[in-house]
């Protein structure tokens, strides 16, 4: 409502303020902490081995090998949404290396690998839409870690990486919203969705973590169907 709204500007403005629409910040410990976004949160392992390392290849191997060995299209799913996790977070690790050619290619590699969850998913939702609503529950949930990271990778690009960057982070949401689109439970998409967005605009961190949940909403937003908006918007205020 109106209170939270002021609340979370005024908030907003003890700790920034917004130049050339550059949000300045104060505290530099409160937005690493908002950035942070743990292997756990994704449910995945650190990173160890990265793209470069000679022992990827057999990562990647052991990969597919794993992807050809799951049966079932829920389970391929799946596989291929932790995979998208996993490689994020290598992603993270290569930029804050500086590994600019890396990390752009890493970043179309989560793509494709989400891009295939949603194919794989496009599946099942019709047999099986039980199963289908709690992927879409998954995948905007995981989306919302995505889009921290997102951030961070945009807040630290280099002039050349950052079109890539935002060209990756537009498809991931675009492909979330399909996801959500395709749930032809009304109720369902309503009320788990206003449940996700709500808990995800009153995560604890700074006063920065809600203001920057609310700007991958406002974004979420333009790629959902209609009756998933009014979701979205109530969430909002």
């Amino acid at each position: 409502g109106p209170f939270q709204c002021s609340t979370l500007q005024k908030q907003f403005s003890a700790h920034a303020q917004e130049e050339a629409g550059i949000i300045i910040v104060s505290s530099r410990e409160a937005v690493t902490q908002d950035n942070l976004v743990t292997p756990e949160e994704l449910g995945v392992n650190a990173p160890t081995v990265l793209p470069g390392n000679l022992t990827y290849g057999f990562k990647n191997f052991t990969r597919g090998f794993r992807s050809f060995f799951t049966f079932g299209a829920e389970k391929k799913a799946e596989l291929a949404l932790r995979f998208a996790n996993e490689k994020i977070l290598e992603a993270e690790k290569l930029q804050e290396r500086g590994e600019t050619a890396r990390f752009e290619a890493h970043l179309k590699n989560y793509e494709k690998d989400f891009e295939r969850a949603k194919k794989l998913a496009e599946k099942f939702e019709q047999k099986n839409p039980e199963l289908a609503e709690k992927f879409a529950e998954r995948v905007l949930k995981d989306q919302f870690k995505h889009q921290t990271l997102f951030g961070k990778f945009e807040k630290e690009a280099s002039v050349e990486e950052l079109p890539r960057i935002k060209e990756v982070r537009e498809k991931a949401l675009e492909l979330t919203g399909e996801i959500i689109a395709d749930i032809d439970n009304t109720e369902f998409v309503i009320i788990k969705l206003s449940q996700i967005v709500s808990a995800a605009v009153e995560e604890k961190g700074s006063a920065f973590k809600p203001l920057r949940n609310l700007e991958v909403l406002k974004a979420l937003e333009e790629k959902v169907p209609e009756r998933a908006k009014d979701a979205i918007r109530q969430a909002q205020e």
